[in-house]
C-alpha cells in the first residue's frame, strides 16, 4: 500500500513533465523572434533598394513595407505570449512557492493560473489589434464589414478580462466595481 506521503511525492515529481511545454515554448519564442526579424528586414529591403525616391513613386513599396513591419510586430507579440506562458508555467509548476521570482517585472511575474490567463488574454487582445492593423493596411481600398470582426473580438476580450478580473481574484481582492 502506498502511503499518502509517497503518493504526494510522486504527484509533485510529475509536475516536471511541464518542462516539455516550457522548452517547446522557448523554442517557439526563438523561432518567432527570428521570423519577426526577417519580416522587419524584408520591410527595409522592399522600401530602400533604390534609395529614397520621391514619395509618390514609393507609395506601393511603402505600403508593402508597412505590412511587413505589422507582420513582424505580430510575430514579436506571439513570441512574447509564448515567453510569458513559459515563464508562468515555470513559476507555477516547477518552482516551489519560496523559490518563485517575485522581483520579476510586469508580465513575467506570474504566480497563479489566473494571472497567467490574464496576461495571455491581454497579449491576445494586442495581437488582435495588430492583426486588424495589418489587414486594414493591406486592403485599405477594398475593406468590407467583415474586417470589423478583429477589433470587435479585441473589444469583447477586453470587456471579458475586465469583468473576470483574474489578477484581483487571485490576490484575494474583491473584483473592482465598474466606473
Amino acid at each position: 500500500m502506498i502511503s499518502a506521503k509517497q503518493l504526494l511525492g510522486w504527484l509533485l515529481s510529475v509536475r516536471y513533465i511541464s518542462l516539455l511545454a516550457i522548452v517547446a515554448s522557448v523554442a517557439g519564442t526563438i523561432l518567432m523572434f527570428i521570423i519577426g526579424t526577417t519580416k522587419i528586414v524584408k520591410a527595409w529591403l522592399v522600401f530602400v533598394p533604390d534609395g529614397f525616391a520621391h514619395e509618390a513613386e514609393k507609395a506601393p513599396e511603402a505600403n508593402a513595407a508597412i505590412a511587413y513591419v505589422a507582420q513582424g510586430i505580430d510575430c514579436f507579440l506571439i513570441a512574447l505570449v509564448m515567453l510569458v506562458f513559459a515563464s508562468g508555467i515555470f513559476n507555477i509548476a516547477i518552482l516551489n512557492k519560496e523559490d518563485r521570482v517575485e522581483e520579476a517585472a510586469g508580465l513575467f511575474n506570474v504566480n497563479t493560473i489566473g494571472e497567467l490567463k490574464q496576461s495571455l488574454g491581454e497579449l491576445v487582445g494586442v495581437i488582435l489589434f495588430v492583426k486588424f492593423l495589418e489587414v486594414s493596411l493591406s486592403s485599405a481600398d477594398k475593406m468590407t464589414w467583415e474586417a470589423l470582426i478583429l477589433p470587435g473580438g479585441a473589444i469583447l476580450l477586453a470587456v471579458a478580462l475586465k469583468v473576470l478580473n483574474l489578477r484581483g481574484r487571485d490576490e484575494g481582492k474583491p473584483p473592482e466595481a465598474p466606473r
